[in-house]
């Protein structure tokens, strides 16, 4: 309950330190020991400590990254106050795409279900795509998928087009081909059967 939750509420300071601690990350995943910064990032996610949000970033640049993966849904599970760390590490040009991208990964998810969330992510994604001046096409092609995910393609596709026209997305992992992949799952049934 919420006594509870307030009492564990202290410990984010040293769950925050577990997470990032260089003799745990790097053990061995046999080793319990090695779990620590795996349960601290959950337990993170749970008290929604999004205080802690832009110290866990540098997971991100792990080598080893199975922790990494985690990092977008633990962001997105400290709810709608993380979103200001999050956009904070995705407009961070000196910070890592792979940083970068699991940030923007942590909005969409944080969008979910929520349309105020949403219009401001969809925006802020659009103008990370406008921008001529510094750009990072692998970061750009992530967006993209990201939009892709939230439905919201249409709705800048003229952004969309002039980014691929001039070469601001890496198309190693997104093309102009995937934006026009409908998923036969999407279409409204009509009665056919397609087998």
């Amino acid at each position: 309950g919420e006594a509870e939750y307030i009492q564990w509420k202290k410990y984010i300071p040293a769950l925050t330190r577990m997470a990032l601690d260089p003799g745990l990350l790097n053990g061995w995943l046999s080793e319990e020991s090695s779990w620590a910064p795996w349960h601290a990032i959950h337990m993170l996610g749970e008290l929604e400590a999004w205080e802690s949000a832009p110290a866990l970033a540098p997971l991100a640049d792990l080598e080893n990254d199975w922790l990494s993966d985690h990092l977008p849904h633990i962001w997105a599970d400290m709810g709608v106050e993380v979103e200001p760390s999050l956009w904070m590490i995705l407009e961070n040009t000196s910070a890592s795409t792979k940083q970068r991208g699991l940030a923007a990964q942590g909005l969409q998810m944080l969008a979910e279900d929520n349309e105020p969330v949403e219009v401001k992510v969809v925006g802020g994604f659009e103008k990370i795509l406008q921008n001529t001046k510094t750009f990072d096409p692998t970061l750009n092609a992530y967006l993209l998928y990201y939009l892709k995910e939230m439905d919201s393609l249409e709705e800048i596709r003229a952004t969309i087009d002039s980014a691929f026209d001039q070469g601001r997305v890496d198309e190693n992992i997104f093309t102009l081909d995937d934006l026009e992949e409908d998923d036969f799952d999407d279409e409204p049934d009509d009665g056919f059967d397609l087998d």
